[in-house]
């Protein structure tokens, strides 16, 4: 059952990521000349756009995670079923407040690189 929860989450947090990945169609690929696909040049550009993706997939995941346990909270009778939704639940408020520290982190080290090039 925590298999089928856990793919099911996966799946539909791949399924509604809006990470998109192009083949290059042009350009010289023997010399070395690759198409970035996160189109950043530094570090902290980089850093930024993943972890903004990062927070989007996740925040998909941490409401359908709460959604599924509370579908799994008003239908389940038995205490295991009601235990079980608990837990999906502090689970789902635990990974949220990961990437809230996460992006914060990312905000933090934005504005000190923005403060540092100025």
């Amino acid at each position: 059952m925590k298999i089928n929860i856990f793919l099911l989450l996966l799946i539909l947090a791949l399924f509604f990521c809006h990470t998109s990945v192009f083949a290059q169609t042009s350009g010289d690929v023997t010399s070395g000349n690759v198409l970035n696909p996160l189109a950043c040049t530094t570090f902290g550009e980089c850093f930024d756009i993943i972890t903004t993706r990062l927070f989007y997939a996740g925040t998909a995941v941490v409401i359908l995670s709460i959604l599924i346990a509370g579908a799994i909270f008003v239908t389940g009778g038995t205490p295991a079923r009601i235990a079980l939704a608990k837990k999906i639940v502090l689970l789902g408020i635990g990974i949220f407040v990961i990437i809230l520290l996460v992006k914060f982190v990312a905000i933090i080290s934005r504005d000190y690189l923005n403060l540092k090039n100025t």
